[in-house]
């Protein structure tokens, strides 16, 4: 999407500009960062939990980049956070994304969809079938009751986590717990599987961390931070507080000066 921050901050003042429409209505005017430098920066880093364990090689560049950020100056604190639970968060993604990936069903098939959650929840680990993957499922077979009690959780979950941010700054997670993969077009998203240093993992790995900022609607910032001993890149997600966009791009200019701009692969243009 962008070679540096420089970019995305261009990109994110483009998208937010009121139209000739918006002008006389609600209007968008996101805060500006209001952090000085790199030591009045106190960040939350959570990298580690049993629903999505990540490779080695990305744990410890990012045990690396943390004592980086401390060398200039930035308060990093190694946790995860104890009002979440990461399992009912995940969970609660996966239903209401079911319900939008849904909304083309007809009323017969939703309830048919609806129906075989359970029945999936149960011979998931018979059919090798994703963890958790069922609410998924009943997404997309859930009534709009049924979404606005979801929705609704939500917003209680989205409240004990911007908690975080009476103490935290930004709260920095991986993005997805392994490197890019080759594209798999196999029609059945569930049933696809990634190796991954040699362990079969499934696709929707892909999800959980990403699930954070997604389910919550919180500005997130996807950082580049090094490679993998495959030479493979990756990045480090920087997650900020409602509408906190600008922080969370002023943050990974300061990983930016650690670990530079974005610099395109050898086989880019292959």
């Amino acid at each position: 999407m962008a070679r540096s921050v420089k970019d995305l901050q261009l990109m994110l003042d483009v998208l937010v500009k009121d139209g000739k429409k918006e002008q006389s209505a609600l209007q968008v005017r996101l805060p500006k960062a209001s952090k000085k430098s790199p030591k009045s920066f106190k960040v939350l880093a959570w990298i580690d939990d049993p629903l999505c364990p990540i490779e080695p090689d990305l744990a410890t560049r990012y045990k690396a980049l943390f004592n980086e950020l401390r060398e200039k100056g930035v308060t990093v604190i190694e946790a995860s956070p104890k009002q979440l639970n990461f399992t009912e968060v995940y969970e609660l993604y996966l239903n209401l994304l079911g319900g939008v990936m849904g909304l083309t069903q007809k009323d017969l098939q939703q309830q048919i969809i609806s129906h075989s959650a359970g029945l999936l929840g149960k011979l998931a680990k018979f059919i090798n079938f994703p963890p958790h993957f069922e609410h998924f499922v009943r997404g997309a077979g859930q009534s709009h009751f049924g979404w606005l009690k979801k929705n609704e959780r939500r917003e209680r979950l989205k409240a004990k986590f911007t908690q975080l941010y009476s103490e935290y700054d930004v709260v920095l997670t991986p993005v997805v717990p392994f490197t890019a993969i080759p594209h798999d077009h196999s029609p059945i998203m569930a049933l696809r599987k990634v190796i991954a240093r040699g362990e079969e993992r499934h696709y929707t790995d892909h999800m959980p961390w990403i699930a954070l900022a997604t389910v919550f609607g919180l500005p997130a910032t996807s950082a580049p931070v090094g490679k993998d001993r495959d030479g493979m890149p990756f990045n480090i997600q920087i997650i900020g507080d409602s509408y906190q966009d600008k922080t969370t791009l002023q943050f990974a200019s300061i990983i930016e000066t650690i670990n530079g701009e974005f610099v395109a692969p050898e086989t880019y243009n292959e």
